[in-house]
């Protein structure tokens, strides 16, 4: 069964945003679909501060995807990883084997140093 990276990165995103939701400050998601790339971003005022910034900014490269930006609190590749695996149980009797000293989560690239 083939990944569906876009469904996944559009999941977590949005899962992102009702987290993230603030009453000041609007969050919009960004799906561009045609060219893979899908953020979260923050824009509002607040105490009379323009606030604009990027929470989420992933990108699926070569069937790869690549962690821009992550100002969130979560490690990402983990809870794709995490989403993933859960779609897998509940679509079809998958089983999942991974190596426990692996530091490297397969199929999932980071562009950041910290690897989140």
């Amino acid at each position: 069964m083939a990944i569906n990276y876009s469904e996944l990165v559009k999941s977590l995103i949005e899962e992102q945003a009702k987290i993230q939701q603030s009453s000041e400050i609007s969050l919009e998601i960004i799906f561009d679909d045609l060219r893979k790339h899908y953020l979260l971003v923050q824009v509002g005022w607040h105490n009379n501060h323009w606030i604009y910034g990027c929470l989420l900014h992933l990108d699926i490269i070569n069937n790869k995807v690549y962690i821009q930006q992550n100002n969130t609190e979560i490690s990402v590749a983990e809870k794709l990883v995490e989403l993933e695996f859960l779609k897998q149980i509940l679509s079809s009797d998958f089983t999942l084997h991974l190596n426990e000293n692996s530091q490297n989560m397969p199929l999932i690239r980071s562009t950041s140093k910290s690897n989140q």
